[in-house]
Protein backbone atom coordinates (compact mmCIF):
# COMPACT_ATOMS: atom_id res chain seq x y z
CA UNK A 1 0.00 0.00 0.00
CA UNK A 2 1.37 3.41 -0.98
CA UNK A 3 1.63 5.83 1.93
CA UNK A 4 0.92 9.53 1.71
CA UNK A 5 1.50 12.36 4.13
CA UNK A 6 -1.85 13.63 5.31
CA UNK A 7 -1.44 17.29 4.43
CA UNK A 8 -3.71 19.17 2.11
CA UNK A 9 -1.76 20.45 -0.93
CA UNK A 10 -4.02 23.50 -1.13
CA UNK A 11 -3.33 24.81 2.37
CA UNK A 12 -0.66 27.32 3.26
CA UNK A 13 0.46 25.72 6.49
CA UNK A 14 2.03 27.85 9.14
CA UNK A 15 5.61 26.79 8.89
CA UNK A 16 7.19 26.35 12.21
CA UNK A 17 8.74 29.72 11.67
CA UNK A 18 6.83 32.26 9.65
CA UNK A 19 3.69 33.82 8.29
CA UNK A 20 2.66 36.38 5.73
CA UNK A 21 0.42 39.26 6.78
CA UNK A 22 -2.14 40.41 4.24
CA UNK A 23 -3.39 44.00 4.45
CA UNK A 24 -6.22 45.45 2.37
CA UNK A 25 -4.63 48.92 2.08
CA UNK A 26 -2.04 47.99 -0.59
CA UNK A 27 -4.88 46.66 -2.72
CA UNK A 28 -6.87 49.85 -2.45
CA UNK A 29 -3.76 52.04 -2.91
CA UNK A 30 -2.74 50.07 -5.95
CA UNK A 31 -6.08 50.58 -7.64
CA UNK A 32 -6.16 54.27 -6.75
CA UNK A 33 -2.60 54.91 -7.93
CA UNK A 34 -3.20 53.53 -11.37
CA UNK A 35 -6.72 54.97 -11.59
CA UNK A 36 -7.80 51.84 -13.45
CA UNK A 37 -10.24 49.40 -11.84
CA UNK A 38 -10.24 46.99 -14.79
CA UNK A 39 -10.33 43.23 -14.27
CA UNK A 40 -6.79 42.89 -15.56
CA UNK A 41 -5.34 45.32 -13.00
CA UNK A 42 -7.24 43.79 -10.11
CA UNK A 43 -6.05 40.33 -11.19
CA UNK A 44 -2.45 41.57 -11.21
CA UNK A 45 -2.75 43.12 -7.74
CA UNK A 46 -4.43 40.04 -6.22
CA UNK A 47 -1.75 37.77 -7.66
CA UNK A 48 0.96 39.95 -6.16
CA UNK A 49 -0.68 40.37 -2.73
CA UNK A 50 -1.69 36.71 -2.28
CA UNK A 51 1.41 35.16 -3.79
CA UNK A 52 2.63 32.22 -1.70
CA UNK A 53 6.00 32.86 -0.08
CA UNK A 54 8.22 30.11 1.24
CA UNK A 55 10.70 29.74 4.04
CA UNK A 56 14.27 28.61 3.55
CA UNK A 57 13.24 24.98 4.06
CA UNK A 58 10.65 25.23 1.29
CA UNK A 59 7.57 25.23 3.53
CA UNK A 60 4.98 27.93 2.76
CA UNK A 61 4.32 30.81 5.06
CA UNK A 62 0.86 30.98 6.55
CA UNK A 63 -1.40 33.81 5.40
CA UNK A 64 -2.64 36.00 8.22
CA UNK A 65 -5.57 38.02 6.94
CA UNK A 66 -8.00 40.39 8.63
CA UNK A 67 -11.77 40.23 8.41
CA UNK A 68 -11.54 43.43 6.32
CA UNK A 69 -9.60 41.55 3.64
CA UNK A 70 -12.24 38.80 3.53
CA UNK A 71 -15.01 41.40 3.24
CA UNK A 72 -13.16 43.02 0.33
CA UNK A 73 -12.97 39.66 -1.46
CA UNK A 74 -16.63 39.00 -0.65
CA UNK A 75 -17.66 42.28 -2.25
CA UNK A 76 -15.76 41.42 -5.42
CA UNK A 77 -17.28 37.92 -5.49
CA UNK A 78 -20.83 39.18 -5.13
CA UNK A 79 -20.44 41.22 -8.32
CA UNK A 80 -20.56 37.95 -10.25
CA UNK A 81 -24.13 37.28 -9.12
CA UNK A 82 -26.45 36.36 -10.63
CA UNK A 83 -24.32 33.98 -12.72
CA UNK A 84 -24.13 34.56 -16.45
CA UNK A 85 -21.99 33.61 -19.39
CA UNK A 86 -18.70 35.02 -18.19
CA UNK A 87 -16.01 36.32 -20.47
CA UNK A 88 -12.45 35.04 -20.27
CA UNK A 89 -11.48 38.16 -18.36
CA UNK A 90 -14.27 37.60 -15.84
CA UNK A 91 -13.27 33.96 -15.42
CA UNK A 92 -9.69 35.02 -14.76
CA UNK A 93 -10.75 37.52 -12.10
CA UNK A 94 -13.10 35.01 -10.45
CA UNK A 95 -10.26 32.51 -10.39
CA UNK A 96 -7.98 34.99 -8.58
CA UNK A 97 -10.70 35.84 -6.06
CA UNK A 98 -11.13 32.16 -5.22
CA UNK A 99 -7.35 31.69 -5.14
CA UNK A 100 -7.06 34.57 -2.67
CA UNK A 101 -9.84 33.10 -0.53
CA UNK A 102 -8.23 29.67 -0.70
CA UNK A 103 -4.88 30.97 0.49
CA UNK A 104 -6.53 32.90 3.32
CA UNK A 105 -8.81 30.22 4.77
CA UNK A 106 -6.58 27.76 6.64
CA UNK A 107 -7.02 29.71 9.87
CA UNK A 108 -9.94 28.57 12.09
CA UNK A 109 -11.05 32.09 12.97
CA UNK A 110 -11.22 33.11 9.32
CA UNK A 111 -13.02 29.86 8.44
CA UNK A 112 -15.66 30.67 11.05
CA UNK A 113 -15.90 34.29 9.93
CA UNK A 114 -16.51 33.24 6.31
CA UNK A 115 -19.15 30.77 7.44
CA UNK A 116 -20.98 32.98 9.92
CA UNK A 117 -20.44 36.60 8.83
CA UNK A 118 -20.30 36.58 5.04
CA UNK A 119 -22.37 35.54 2.02
CA UNK A 120 -19.40 33.83 0.39
CA UNK A 121 -20.66 30.24 0.75
CA UNK A 122 -24.09 31.15 -0.58
CA UNK A 123 -22.43 32.87 -3.53
CA UNK A 124 -20.34 29.76 -4.17
CA UNK A 125 -23.49 27.65 -4.12
CA UNK A 126 -25.12 29.89 -6.72
CA UNK A 127 -22.02 29.90 -8.90
CA UNK A 128 -21.55 26.15 -8.55
CA UNK A 129 -24.46 25.44 -10.85
CA UNK A 130 -23.33 27.68 -13.69
CA UNK A 131 -19.54 27.52 -13.84
CA UNK A 132 -17.79 25.77 -16.69
CA UNK A 133 -16.17 22.74 -15.03
CA UNK A 134 -13.40 22.71 -17.58
CA UNK A 135 -12.21 26.07 -16.24
CA UNK A 136 -9.43 26.36 -13.67
CA UNK A 137 -11.79 28.60 -11.71
CA UNK A 138 -13.94 25.63 -10.66
CA UNK A 139 -10.98 23.67 -9.33
CA UNK A 140 -9.76 26.64 -7.32
CA UNK A 141 -13.22 27.14 -5.83
CA UNK A 142 -13.30 23.46 -4.76
CA UNK A 143 -9.84 23.89 -3.23
CA UNK A 144 -11.15 26.88 -1.29
CA UNK A 145 -14.05 24.76 0.03
CA UNK A 146 -11.63 22.02 0.94
CA UNK A 147 -9.49 24.41 2.97
CA UNK A 148 -12.59 25.56 4.81
CA UNK A 149 -13.38 21.97 5.86
CA UNK A 150 -9.92 21.36 7.31
CA UNK A 151 -10.15 20.65 11.05
CA UNK A 152 -13.42 22.54 11.41
CA UNK A 153 -16.51 20.43 12.19
CA UNK A 154 -19.04 23.27 12.16
CA UNK A 155 -17.94 24.65 8.79
CA UNK A 156 -17.73 21.12 7.37
CA UNK A 157 -21.34 20.45 8.36
CA UNK A 158 -22.44 23.63 6.57
CA UNK A 159 -20.50 22.78 3.43
CA UNK A 160 -21.96 19.27 3.38
CA UNK A 161 -25.47 20.73 3.61
CA UNK A 162 -24.83 23.18 0.77
CA UNK A 163 -22.55 21.28 -1.60
CA UNK A 164 -22.62 17.53 -0.96
CA UNK A 165 -25.03 16.68 -3.80
CA UNK A 166 -23.06 18.81 -6.27
CA UNK A 167 -19.73 17.32 -5.16
CA UNK A 168 -21.12 13.79 -5.37
CA UNK A 169 -22.54 14.33 -8.86
CA UNK A 170 -19.27 15.83 -10.11
CA UNK A 171 -17.36 12.92 -8.59
CA UNK A 172 -19.62 10.42 -10.34
CA UNK A 173 -18.94 12.17 -13.67
CA UNK A 174 -15.14 12.06 -13.13
CA UNK A 175 -15.01 15.86 -13.06
CA UNK A 176 -12.40 17.44 -10.77
CA UNK A 177 -11.82 14.00 -9.23
CA UNK A 178 -8.89 15.02 -7.09
CA UNK A 179 -10.62 18.02 -5.53
CA UNK A 180 -13.91 16.14 -5.02
CA UNK A 181 -12.03 13.23 -3.42
CA UNK A 182 -10.33 15.65 -1.04
CA UNK A 183 -13.66 17.21 -0.06
CA UNK A 184 -15.31 13.81 0.45
CA UNK A 185 -12.44 12.74 2.68
CA UNK A 186 -12.54 15.91 4.77
CA UNK A 187 -16.31 15.59 5.17
CA UNK A 188 -15.96 11.93 6.18
CA UNK A 189 -13.69 12.92 9.07
CA UNK A 190 -16.69 14.50 10.80
CA UNK A 191 -19.74 13.01 9.09
CA UNK A 192 -20.01 9.38 8.04
CA UNK A 193 -20.55 9.05 4.27
CA UNK A 194 -22.66 5.99 3.65
CA UNK A 195 -24.44 6.47 0.34
CA UNK A 196 -23.71 3.39 -1.71
CA UNK A 197 -23.17 5.16 -5.04
CA UNK A 198 -20.35 7.33 -3.70
CA UNK A 199 -18.66 4.51 -1.78
CA UNK A 200 -18.90 2.26 -4.85
CA UNK A 201 -17.31 4.93 -7.04
CA UNK A 202 -14.45 5.47 -4.59
CA UNK A 203 -13.77 1.73 -4.56
CA UNK A 204 -13.96 1.57 -8.36
CA UNK A 205 -11.31 4.28 -8.59
CA UNK A 206 -9.09 3.01 -5.78
CA UNK A 207 -6.01 1.38 -7.23
CA UNK A 208 -6.39 3.01 -10.66
CA UNK A 209 -5.89 6.64 -9.55
CA UNK A 210 -2.32 6.30 -8.30
CA UNK A 211 -1.81 9.98 -7.56
CA UNK A 212 -5.08 10.49 -5.71
CA UNK A 213 -4.11 9.89 -2.09
CA UNK A 214 -7.51 11.02 -0.83
CA UNK A 215 -9.13 7.79 -2.03
CA UNK A 216 -6.76 5.91 0.27
CA UNK A 217 -7.38 8.35 3.13
CA UNK A 218 -11.14 8.02 2.70
CA UNK A 219 -11.07 4.22 2.85
CA UNK A 220 -8.75 4.16 5.84
CA UNK A 221 -11.05 6.51 7.74
CA UNK A 222 -14.29 4.86 6.59
CA UNK A 223 -13.25 1.34 7.62
CA UNK A 224 -13.32 2.60 11.19
CA UNK A 225 -16.82 4.09 10.83
CA UNK A 226 -20.25 2.54 10.41
CA UNK A 227 -21.18 4.23 7.11
CA UNK A 228 -19.10 1.99 4.87
CA UNK A 229 -20.14 -1.22 6.64
CA UNK A 230 -23.84 -0.32 6.47
CA UNK A 231 -23.65 -0.74 2.69
CA UNK A 232 -21.06 -3.53 2.60
CA UNK A 233 -23.46 -6.34 1.64
CA UNK A 234 -24.92 -4.29 -1.23
CA UNK A 235 -21.55 -3.44 -2.79
CA UNK A 236 -20.15 -5.27 -5.80
CA UNK A 237 -18.20 -8.39 -4.83
CA UNK A 238 -15.01 -7.00 -6.36
CA UNK A 239 -15.30 -3.88 -4.20
CA UNK A 240 -16.06 -5.88 -1.06
CA UNK A 241 -12.79 -7.71 -1.68
CA UNK A 242 -10.98 -4.36 -1.98
CA UNK A 243 -12.31 -3.40 1.45
CA UNK A 244 -11.14 -6.69 2.96
CA UNK A 245 -7.71 -6.46 1.33
CA UNK A 246 -7.36 -2.88 2.54
CA UNK A 247 -8.37 -3.95 6.04
CA UNK A 248 -5.83 -6.78 6.03
CA UNK A 249 -3.06 -4.39 5.01
CA UNK A 250 -4.07 -2.02 7.82
CA UNK A 251 -3.86 -4.93 10.28
CA UNK A 252 -0.45 -6.00 9.03
CA UNK A 253 0.87 -2.44 9.27
CA UNK A 254 -0.83 -1.92 12.66
CA UNK A 255 -2.78 1.08 11.38
CA UNK A 256 -6.28 -0.13 12.23
CA UNK A 257 -7.55 2.14 14.99
CA UNK A 258 -10.91 0.49 15.54
CA UNK A 259 -13.33 -1.76 13.70
CA UNK A 260 -16.94 -0.77 14.48
CA UNK A 261 -19.29 -3.41 15.88
CA UNK A 262 -21.25 -3.54 12.64
CA UNK A 263 -18.04 -4.35 10.75
CA UNK A 264 -17.22 -7.20 13.12
CA UNK A 265 -20.80 -8.50 12.91
CA UNK A 266 -20.70 -8.54 9.10
CA UNK A 267 -17.42 -10.46 9.06
CA UNK A 268 -18.85 -12.98 11.54
CA UNK A 269 -22.03 -13.37 9.49
CA UNK A 270 -20.04 -13.96 6.31
CA UNK A 271 -18.01 -16.61 8.09
CA UNK A 272 -21.09 -18.34 9.55
CA UNK A 273 -22.66 -18.59 6.10
CA UNK A 274 -19.60 -20.06 4.42
CA UNK A 275 -20.00 -23.81 4.92
CA UNK A 276 -21.80 -24.71 1.71
CA UNK A 277 -19.59 -22.45 -0.40
CA UNK A 278 -16.35 -23.96 0.88
CA UNK A 279 -17.42 -27.59 0.70
CA UNK A 280 -18.40 -27.07 -2.95
CA UNK A 281 -15.38 -24.97 -3.71
CA UNK A 282 -14.60 -26.48 -7.12
CA UNK A 283 -17.94 -25.33 -8.48
CA UNK A 284 -18.01 -21.90 -6.90
CA UNK A 285 -16.85 -18.46 -7.88
CA UNK A 286 -13.28 -18.16 -6.57
CA UNK A 287 -13.96 -14.51 -5.63
CA UNK A 288 -16.81 -15.64 -3.41
CA UNK A 289 -14.50 -18.13 -1.72
CA UNK A 290 -11.82 -15.46 -1.40
CA UNK A 291 -14.26 -13.18 0.43
CA UNK A 292 -14.93 -15.93 2.97
CA UNK A 293 -11.26 -16.76 3.32
CA UNK A 294 -10.39 -13.08 3.83
CA UNK A 295 -13.16 -12.66 6.40
CA UNK A 296 -11.78 -15.62 8.36
CA UNK A 297 -8.21 -14.30 8.11
CA UNK A 298 -9.32 -10.93 9.51
CA UNK A 299 -11.36 -12.56 12.31
CA UNK A 300 -8.47 -14.82 13.32
CA UNK A 301 -6.18 -11.78 13.44
CA UNK A 302 -8.71 -9.73 15.43
CA UNK A 303 -9.05 -12.59 17.90
CA UNK A 304 -5.50 -11.82 19.04
CA UNK A 305 -6.70 -8.47 20.38
CA UNK A 306 -8.54 -8.61 23.69
CA UNK A 307 -11.23 -6.04 22.83
CA UNK A 308 -12.36 -8.10 19.81
CA UNK A 309 -11.73 -11.48 21.44
CA UNK A 310 -14.23 -10.69 24.20
CA UNK A 311 -16.90 -9.98 21.58
CA UNK A 312 -16.08 -13.14 19.63
CA UNK A 313 -16.21 -15.29 22.76
CA UNK A 314 -19.82 -14.27 23.35
CA UNK A 315 -20.83 -15.94 20.07
CA UNK A 316 -20.50 -19.71 20.46
CA UNK A 317 -21.68 -20.19 16.87
CA UNK A 318 -18.31 -18.88 15.69
CA UNK A 319 -16.46 -21.66 17.51
CA UNK A 320 -18.97 -24.30 16.45
CA UNK A 321 -18.72 -23.25 12.80
CA UNK A 322 -14.92 -23.06 12.92
CA UNK A 323 -14.76 -26.52 14.48
CA UNK A 324 -17.18 -28.04 11.98
CA UNK A 325 -15.26 -26.53 9.07
CA UNK A 326 -11.95 -27.73 10.46
CA UNK A 327 -13.25 -31.28 10.88
CA UNK A 328 -14.78 -31.38 7.40
CA UNK A 329 -11.90 -29.91 5.44
CA UNK A 330 -9.48 -32.12 7.40
CA UNK A 331 -11.44 -35.16 6.29
CA UNK A 332 -11.71 -33.87 2.71
CA UNK A 333 -7.98 -33.38 2.61
CA UNK A 334 -7.42 -37.04 3.50
CA UNK A 335 -9.85 -38.76 1.15
CA UNK A 336 -8.96 -37.18 -2.19
CA UNK A 337 -6.71 -34.72 -3.95
CA UNK A 338 -8.44 -31.37 -3.62
CA UNK A 339 -7.93 -27.79 -2.43
CA UNK A 340 -7.61 -28.98 1.18
CA UNK A 341 -5.14 -31.81 0.60
CA UNK A 342 -1.93 -30.97 2.53
CA UNK A 343 1.36 -30.56 0.72
CA UNK A 344 4.05 -32.02 2.97
CA UNK A 345 6.99 -31.63 0.65
CA UNK A 346 9.85 -29.18 0.71
CA UNK A 347 10.02 -27.39 -2.62
CA UNK A 348 13.19 -27.42 -4.61
CA UNK A 349 15.77 -24.84 -3.51
CA UNK A 350 13.58 -24.16 -0.47
CA UNK A 351 11.31 -21.87 -2.48
CA UNK A 352 7.55 -21.83 -2.13
CA UNK A 353 5.26 -22.68 -5.00
CA UNK A 354 3.98 -19.25 -6.03
CA UNK A 355 0.71 -20.77 -7.24
CA UNK A 356 -0.22 -21.66 -3.68
CA UNK A 357 -0.36 -18.01 -2.63
CA UNK A 358 -3.16 -17.24 -5.09
CA UNK A 359 -5.29 -20.19 -4.00
CA UNK A 360 -8.44 -18.68 -2.41
CA UNK A 361 -8.15 -21.08 0.55
CA UNK A 362 -4.42 -20.61 1.10
CA UNK A 363 -3.89 -20.52 4.88
CA UNK A 364 -7.57 -21.27 5.58
CA UNK A 365 -6.92 -24.22 7.88
CA UNK A 366 -4.27 -22.28 9.80
CA UNK A 367 -6.72 -19.43 10.35
CA UNK A 368 -9.37 -21.86 11.63
CA UNK A 369 -6.95 -23.33 14.16
CA UNK A 370 -5.78 -19.86 15.18
CA UNK A 371 -9.36 -18.64 15.68
CA UNK A 372 -10.35 -21.72 17.70
CA UNK A 373 -7.24 -21.54 19.88
CA UNK A 374 -7.64 -17.84 20.59
CA UNK A 375 -11.35 -18.11 21.37
CA UNK A 376 -10.62 -20.83 23.94
CA UNK A 377 -8.05 -18.70 25.74
CA UNK A 378 -9.05 -18.51 29.40
CA UNK A 379 -12.65 -19.41 28.51
CA UNK A 380 -13.78 -22.56 30.31
CA UNK A 381 -17.13 -22.82 28.49
CA UNK A 382 -15.56 -22.67 25.03
CA UNK A 383 -12.82 -25.09 26.08
CA UNK A 384 -15.53 -27.58 27.05
CA UNK A 385 -17.47 -26.90 23.85
CA UNK A 386 -14.36 -27.65 21.79
CA UNK A 387 -13.99 -30.97 23.62
CA UNK A 388 -17.61 -32.06 23.17
CA UNK A 389 -17.47 -31.03 19.50
CA UNK A 390 -14.43 -33.34 19.13
CA UNK A 391 -12.24 -30.56 17.80
CA UNK A 392 -9.18 -31.43 19.91
CA UNK A 393 -8.18 -34.65 18.06
CA UNK A 394 -8.46 -32.87 14.70
CA UNK A 395 -6.18 -30.06 15.87
CA UNK A 396 -3.65 -32.63 17.05
CA UNK A 397 -3.88 -34.49 13.74
CA UNK A 398 -3.37 -31.21 11.87
CA UNK A 399 -0.03 -30.61 13.58
CA UNK A 400 1.97 -31.36 10.44
CA UNK A 401 3.94 -29.28 7.98
CA UNK A 402 1.65 -28.14 5.17
CA UNK A 403 2.83 -25.78 2.43
CA UNK A 404 -0.77 -24.66 1.95
CA UNK A 405 -1.00 -23.61 5.58
CA UNK A 406 2.15 -21.86 6.81
CA UNK A 407 2.79 -21.98 10.58
CA UNK A 408 -0.06 -24.41 11.17
CA UNK A 409 2.10 -26.49 13.51
CA UNK A 410 2.83 -23.50 15.72
CA UNK A 411 -0.83 -22.45 15.87
CA UNK A 412 -1.87 -26.04 16.65
CA UNK A 413 0.55 -26.13 19.58
CA UNK A 414 -0.76 -22.80 20.91
CA UNK A 415 -4.36 -23.93 20.43
CA UNK A 416 -3.73 -27.11 22.44
CA UNK A 417 -2.10 -25.06 25.17
CA UNK A 418 -5.14 -22.73 25.36
CA UNK A 419 -7.56 -25.65 25.26
CA UNK A 420 -5.85 -27.41 28.15
CA UNK A 421 -5.08 -24.47 30.42
CA UNK A 422 -6.84 -25.09 33.77
CA UNK A 423 -9.10 -27.69 32.12
CA UNK A 424 -8.57 -31.18 33.54
CA UNK A 425 -11.06 -32.86 31.20
CA UNK A 426 -9.32 -31.53 28.11
CA UNK A 427 -5.97 -32.61 29.54
CA UNK A 428 -7.42 -36.11 29.99
CA UNK A 429 -8.45 -36.16 26.33
CA UNK A 430 -4.89 -35.33 25.30
CA UNK A 431 -3.49 -37.95 27.69
CA UNK A 432 -5.84 -40.63 26.31
CA UNK A 433 -4.55 -40.14 22.79
CA UNK A 434 -1.40 -41.94 21.78
CA UNK A 435 0.81 -42.13 18.75
CA UNK A 436 1.17 -45.52 17.13
CA UNK A 437 4.43 -46.47 15.48
CA UNK A 438 6.54 -44.15 13.40
CA UNK A 439 5.14 -40.84 12.22
CA UNK A 440 6.76 -40.07 8.91
CA UNK A 441 6.23 -37.94 5.84
CA UNK A 442 8.19 -36.65 2.87
CA UNK A 443 9.38 -33.59 4.73
CA UNK A 444 10.80 -35.58 7.61
CA UNK A 445 12.26 -38.15 5.17
CA UNK A 446 14.11 -35.40 3.35
CA UNK A 447 15.43 -34.16 6.68
CA UNK A 448 16.55 -37.69 7.63
CA UNK A 449 14.50 -37.79 10.85
CA UNK A 450 11.20 -39.22 12.12
CA UNK A 451 8.95 -39.01 15.15
CA UNK A 452 8.88 -42.30 17.02
CA UNK A 453 7.16 -43.70 20.10
CA UNK A 454 8.88 -46.00 22.54
CA UNK A 455 5.60 -47.71 23.51
CA UNK A 456 4.98 -45.50 26.54
CA UNK A 457 3.25 -42.69 24.66
CA UNK A 458 6.52 -40.76 24.69
CA UNK A 459 7.37 -39.19 21.34
CA UNK A 460 10.92 -38.32 20.39
CA UNK A 461 12.91 -37.35 17.31
CA UNK A 462 15.19 -40.07 16.02
CA UNK A 463 17.50 -40.55 13.06
CA UNK A 464 15.93 -42.61 10.28
CA UNK A 465 19.04 -44.75 9.97
CA UNK A 466 18.62 -45.97 13.55
CA UNK A 467 15.11 -47.19 12.74
CA UNK A 468 16.28 -49.13 9.71
CA UNK A 469 18.84 -51.16 11.63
Amino acid sequence: MKHFEKKCPFICYEGESGSKNIDILPVMRGLSDIGDFSNENLISILKNIFEIERLDDGSPKMFLVSEEVIKFLEDKLITFLPPENFSDSQYSLLTEIFRSLRNSSSNASIQNFINEKTRILNACKELFQSLDWSQTCTKIMLQFLMNLTTSNRKVTQRIKELFYDDIRKSFQKNVCLYECSALLYNISLFISIGDQETVEKILDLYGSEEHNEFLCFFLENSISSSGLWTNYINLKLENRLKILDFLKEMQIENRLQVLPDIGLEILIQKFLECGEVLLQINGRNSLEVYEISSSLEILSSLSSKEEYLKKLQTNKDVLVNAGALLINIHRLGKVSNNSFTPIQKIFENGSENSELNIDPVFGFKTDLVRLIGNMCWKNFDLQNLARTAEIIPVILDSCNIDAKNPFIMQWCILAIRNLCENNIENQKVIASLHQEGTVSNEVLDEMGIALHTDGKNQLKIVNLESLRK
